[in-house]
């Protein structure tokens, strides 16, 4: 069978009704993925975990010295060159150092109490579930609150 100019057109029509549900259906699916990351942290640390995978690191590609012009590639060789340059961004020259006038302090603490028993109740009241910095669990804040108590006790006494 040939193909007409009625068929032609309702193939058309239906590949771009087709293409458009398409598009919409993906950006349902991506609003609705962007909603979900934004209210879970959970969601949000499992997207992380299956994007860089499991026992995969993140890593930072080779960079270029500008003194050598060389690619550095090593890690060691990497953070070196990072931290040489940060420092030299964020050092003021030393000829005529300008930084900007803050404004005064509008209150000022004269003293302040910390009670171990407060300290306690908050540590003992953290959710384990959750996490609450790198590197750092709420678990670990919690079994450790006996002693980080005793040093505030005594720091503080």
């Amino acid at each position: 069978m040939y193909p007409s100019t009625h068929s032609y057109e309702a193939y058309s029509q239906a590949a771009d009704k087709f293409e458009e549900a398409c598009k919409s259906a993906k950006r349902h699916y991506l609003n609705k993925f962007a909603t979900d990351l934004n209210s879970s942290f959970k969601k949000w640390w499992s997207f992380m975990k299956h994007t860089i995978g499991k026992h995969r690191s993140s890593s930072i590609p080779p960079l270029l010295d500008t003194d050598t012009d060389l690619l550095v590639s090593e890690p060691l060789d990497k953070a070196e060159l990072l931290n040489h340059y940060f420092a030299k961004v964020c050092t003021p020259s030393q000829n005529n150092p300008t930084f900007p006038m803050l404004a005064p302090p509008c209150g000022v603490m004269s003293q302040f109490h910390i009670y171990d028993t407060e300290v306690f109740e908050l540590l003992s009241s953290l959710d384990t579930a959750k996490s609450c910095s790198p590197g750092i669990t709420n678990r670990m804040l919690l079994e450790a609150a006996p002693s980080i108590t005793s040093i505030l006790a005594t720091l503080f006494a």
